[in-house]
């Protein structure tokens, strides 16, 4: 495979990764770039090692670094998706599949219209305290612990839920108009190629919503 460079008077760099490789070591491979005086990038957010490695939830790492235009450049450290692979990965039917994630709210009927107005879909009223979204082969289910009769206050969500969405802008003007309690003044492209925003709901929970055709999953 061939590697084009082409000279031009006046390029501003992109913002999200432009060009990447796989490596079997990325920590040797990380370690032979600090010495030869390349600096690994870090970003706010990102938990990454000492060496500016981040490791993904599947298993994968990356590390970002820039070349002498400012483009982001990456190497990736792949976990293979066969029953081969390390740690016991499975293939095929054998893969677990995430089904529900859980958003505690303190009044699921301002819940369900919030999520109504920024998902664009009614949902689903499964019991008197919870309220489910079909997104893709997941349920996204607002919990209400006081409706459905539990002896406990809802409580948010630590850390982020992500959302691929096919028409950010879209999205974006319906929370904008659905009264999030916090929300992003503009759509952003992140150092990592997503384009996303954003978001804080009525209750706590922290959300990010990212441009589906921009999803990065670490490869």
């Amino acid at each position: 495979r061939y590697l084009r460079v082409q000279r031009v008077d006046k390029l501003p760099p992109a913002t999200g990764s432009v060009l990447g490789w796989q490596v079997d070591d990325i920590e040797s491979t990380a370690r032979a770039l600090a010495e030869r005086g390349v600096e690994l990038q870090r970003y706010d957010g990102m938990r990454q090692d000492d060496l500016g490695i981040a490791t993904f939830p599947n298993g994968d790492k990356v590390a970002w670094f820039l070349d002498p235009d400012g483009n982001v450049l990456s190497v990736a450290q792949l976990v293979p998706t066969t029953s081969s692979g390390p740690q016991g990965t499975l293939a095929g039917d054998m893969v677990p599949k995430l089904f529900r994630v859980i958003l505690q709210v303190s009044d699921v009927e301002h819940a369900a219209r919030f999520y109504g107005t920024v998902l664009a879909m009614p949902g689903e009223r499964v019991s008197p305290g919870r309220h489910y979204f079909q997104c893709g082969e997941t349920i996204l289910a607002c919990f209400d612990p006081r409706a459905d009769g539990d002896p406990f206050d809802a409580s948010p969500n630590p850390d982020h839920v992500y959302l691929a969405v096919p028409d950010l802008e879209a999205t974006f003007e319906r929370a904008r108009k659905a009264g999030c309690r916090s929300l992003d003044e503009r759509i952003e492209t992140q150092p990592w190629g997503e384009r996303s925003f954003y978001a804080v709901d009525p209750f706590g929970n922290k959300l990010c919503f990212v441009d589906a055709s921009t999803v990065f999953t670490g490869h």
